[in-house]
């Protein structure tokens, strides 16, 4: 519309907004004035300031046509409202506009700037909220870690102690399985001693039975043999089949018979104190199996311990990086709400001084005339 109307010389042209009427006294006494030097410079009312002011910050306004209307102010705005002509009153409505045109621009740049400022804001709320998220993330990883730590170092407790028991048990096996063991041993050196020895000896046919009598020995010490039956033996265990007689036959059968009672006996021995064997050995391989269980806990636990570890330290990782964007944003956010502030206070300055100025010269009338007292 400025543009349009600046474009037509008739709508208006600086001598015609400072033309006054033709035929008024002012003009007159404007000519008058013209033609006299001027004795001292005339008084600008700082009202025009704020005028001026406007005019020149609508840059989107070509600059001859500010000048022009920089030149017009005094003539259309200076002259009371109900005083002015036509070319007045346009020059009037097209600063308006111009001081309009300069309002809508501070607003919308100020409305952008709140805008920026509250995309800024949740920016920065989220951010807030990602640091207090990882922080808590951090807190829980930690007491995680912690808790791992505690039940590694529990379990390796459980491993120590499955340890010391499984070498209780071990001990107590081994000590407590030596009388059966002797028992078991005296049983099949006996056994051995009888089919090796003593059948050979019965048998008569054998041209060794000296030395057979010899390796029974240490046998027939640990029998309870009657001392006839004792001295009886070397004799009889010696002598070949046919020559032995019914005396010999009885020696040797006595003496079979005390063979067959000792091996009883020991079996009788051993088979009294395996159940408690038996219960020994059950023990220790159920310790065992408890040390081994202990150990793939043990395992197990390692491997937690250093997963739970490693969560702490990415989430420790994590808040510092969450802690840095956020409060590298606090400068993006700072300026974003002194740009919002100083935008909003320029639009807010503008319209109490600039367009208030504008109004007060716009709207501004003839003062009314004082009446004179009858008489003065």
């Amino acid at each position: 519309r400025l543009r349009s109307s600046f474009s037509t010389p008739s709508r208006f042209s600086p001598s015609l907004a400072m033309a006054p009427p033709k035929g008024s006294k002012r003009g007159a006494k404007a000519t008058a004035a013209a033609a006299a030097p001027a004795a001292k410079k005339a008084k600008v009312d700082p009202t025009f300031q704020g005028v001026v002011e406007a005019i020149k910050q609508a840059v989107e306004v070509p600059e001859n046509c500010r000048k022009m209307l920089l030149a017009c102010i005094t003539k259309g705005l200076g002259t009371p409202c109900d005083e002015r002509h036509e070319s007045q009153a346009v020059v009037v409505e097209m600063i308006g506009d111009v001081v309009q045109g300069v309002l809508a621009k501070l607003q919308e740049a100020s409305e952008a700037e709140a805008a920026a400022c509250i995309e800024a804001d949740a920016r920065r709320q989220t951010l807030q909220e990602q640091v207090a998220g990882a922080t808590e993330t951090v807190a829980a990883a930690t007491q995680e870690a912690e808790a791992k730590s505690s039940h590694a170092a529990e379990v390796h407790r459980a491993v120590e102690a499955a340890q010391s028991v499984l070498q209780d048990k071990e001990e107590g096996q081994r000590s407590g399985d030596v009388p059966l063991l002797q028992v078991q041993q005296s049983k099949t050196t006996f056994e051995s001693g009888i089919s090796a020895n003593f059948e050979v000896i019965v048998d008569g046919q054998s041209e060794d039975l000296g030395q057979h009598y010899t390796a029974l020995q240490p046998l027939l010490a640990e029998l309870a043999l009657d001392e006839a039956l004792t001295n009886a033996l070397p004799s009889s265990c010696m002598k070949k089949a046919v020559e032995r007689g019914p005396f010999d036959a009885m020696v040797l059968d006595q003496l079979g018979t005390c063979l067959r009672e000792k091996v009883a006996a020991l079996e009788a021995l051993g088979a009294e104190a395996l159940p408690a064997s038996q219960a020994r050995a059950a023990d220790t391989v159920e310790a065992r199996a408890a040390l081994e269980a202990a150990i793939t806990a043990r395992a197990s636990s390692a491997e937690d311990l250093k997963a739970a570890t490693a969560a702490a330290e990415a989430a420790r990782a994590s808040l510092h990086t969450t802690t840095e964007l956020a409060e590298a944003y606090e400068e993006v956010y700072s300026k974003a709400t002194k740009n919002r502030d100083e935008k909003a206070e320029a639009l807010q300055n503008f319209k109490l001084y600039n367009v208030g100025c504008f109004e007060l010269l716009r709207d501004r009338a003839t003062p009314a005339p004082v009446a004179v007292a009858a008489g003065a």
